[in-house]
């Protein structure tokens, strides 16, 4: 690079806010420029030698852009296979119009361990991204109980309208089995007492008012009703190994079905958030300060015959840090209440998750080791903290650094008044990311201890194992 300077201002003297977040600006007009412009502008010319290695490398990137050429890379890709159809899931992807759907295996296909016995589902992704790097996408899910013939799925269609101000909108709609316990372990989410029946429908906006704050508002209609009308297995059966057995004596809880109305309203603000604008983007770069955050949950009585009433209130502040050869840090502290109560239903408690045995889940929102579920209803203090060292420390042990594992460190604290409840938590542990049917996994071993004043829990070994989701690009 040859870089040419003039007209040098010594002791130049910028206004209190010259300089401001964007960091960089680049036009349209700058991709659409001729060679013509170039050679007016450019106080030295391009040498032969430069002038080759330009026109080589122009006529490389217009054969890869060809039709003919990206449908030959796509026939590839969406050649239907065997091992795509059974265990991979099949994809079909148009480059030369930056559009893609995908189907779920026939492996996922079949869900014998079911409420109301096996289903039968199939799951759907279908994305989309414009010229003007505006977006759509439509996902979700089809499925159908073979012992009580009942079709249930959901379906979600999100669209990315303005690129600079993020402005997206979403809808969904669907019928489903949910649990009661929607926080809970694995063994509560596997109990049928805790499985009810809802018909939902809702929408939400997003969009960044100025730079690094948003608001992210949501409204949702609920139709809810017990799960007792269907028919279940009678027969006991062992799952996952004898952990837990489904019992006959295990049936849903009846209740009144009831509909509620609901709306959700977050603000978010990140300080300082850095910038780029592209022709037909913003692109963010992130920020040395946290995102702080508070999140507004309205039961809404009366309106279009709605049957609950309350309001719920969360404040949080989230980080993630890069310390480059030390690795990555995040934390999050969450704090809430419900501020009103008036007709509050068990499906919008808010609980606390119980540790689930053997299994390490998300640790940026789960605590590994508390002993059970609860829900709560003041206010409530809840910090989580993990780091991982990205073989840091394990890369320096020869033999070690073959295997190319990751070293985790973190731990939480939990604080309730209402319940007398004072919970610390650390863990260390080593993950490893393997590939597999073409989808990138994370496998990992733990060690937990804790300290509380209300029960004891001794040292446990937990083990993870998670799929890379490639929508949301993070592991969780």
């Amino acid at each position: 690079t040859l870089a040419m300077f003039t007209n040098y201002n010594i002791d130049p003297k910028f206004s209190k806010r010259y300089f401001t977040n964007e960091l960089s600006v680049t036009t349209e007009k700058a991709y659409e420029q001729d060679s013509i412009f170039w050679e007016q502008v450019r106080q030295e010319p391009l040498t032969i030698e430069q002038l080759q290695f330009i026109r080589y490398n122009d006529s490389v990137a217009r054969a890869h852009n060809t039709k003919a050429y990206l449908d030959s890379v796509d026939k590839v890709f969406n050649k239907i296979t065997l091992g795509k159809i059974f265990f991979k899931g099949q994809g079909f992807y148009s480059r030369s119009k930056d559009r893609s759907l995908f189907l779920e295996p026939i492996i996922n296909f079949v869900q014998p361990l079911q409420f109301a016995g096996t289903r039968l589902k199939m799951g759907y992704d279908y994305h989309k991204t414009y010229g003007s790097k505006k977006q759509e996408a439509i996902w979700g899910d089809i499925n159908f109980g073979l012992k009580n013939r009942d079709l249930k799925g959901e379906l979600k269609v999100r669209k990315l309208y303005n690129t600079f101000s993020r402005a997206a909108y979403e809808l969904n709609i669907g019928r489903t089995f949910t649990s009661l316990f929607s926080n809970g372990s694995w063994q509560d989410q596997l109990k049928r007492s805790g499985i009810y029946e809802k018909d939902d429908i809702g929408a939400q906006h997003e969009i960044e008012l100025f730079n690094g704050f948003n608001v992210i508002n949501r409204v949702d209609m609920s139709f809810r009703r017990d799960a007792t009308r269907y028919n279940l297995n009678t027969d006991s059966f062992d799952v996952l190994w004898g952990l837990y057995k489904f019992r006959p004596s295990d049936t849903p809880i009846a209740f009144p079905s009831y509909q509620g109305l609901f709306n959700t309203i977050t603000l978010q603000y990140t300080p300082q958030q850095k910038y780029i604008r592209e022709p037909r983007e913003k692109i963010i770069l992130g920020s040395k300060w946290p995102t702080f955050s508070v999140t507004w949950r309205k039961g809404i009585p009366k309106l279009l015959g709605s049957e609950v009433n309350y309001d719920y209130v969360e404040y949080r502040i989230d980080q993630k840090l890069n310390l480059k050869l030390l690795g990555v840090s995040q934390y999050n502290f969450t704090s809430g209440k419900f501020i009103n109560r008036d007709l509050l239903r068990e499906p919008d408690y808010k609980f606390i998750r119980q540790g689930d045995k053997f299994v390490f889940l998300n640790p940026n929102n789960t605590f590994q080791a508390m002993d059970n579920a609860f829900p709560i209803f003041n206010r409530f203090y809840e910090f989580h903290w993990v780091h991982n060292f990205n073989g840091f420390i394990l890369n320096r042990i020869p033999f070690m650094k073959k295997l190319r594992v990751n070293e985790i460190v973190g731990g939480g604290i939990f604080y309730s008044k209402e319940r007398n409840l004072q919970y610390y938590e650390g863990f260390v542990g080593i993950e490893k990311n393997i590939k597999l049917f073409n989808d990138r996994y994370k496998v990992g071993v733990f060690l937990v201890g804790t300290k509380a004043n209300l029960f004891e829990t001794p040292l446990q070994v937990k083990f993870s194992f998670n799929r890379f989701n490639r929508r949301k690009a993070t592991w969780y």
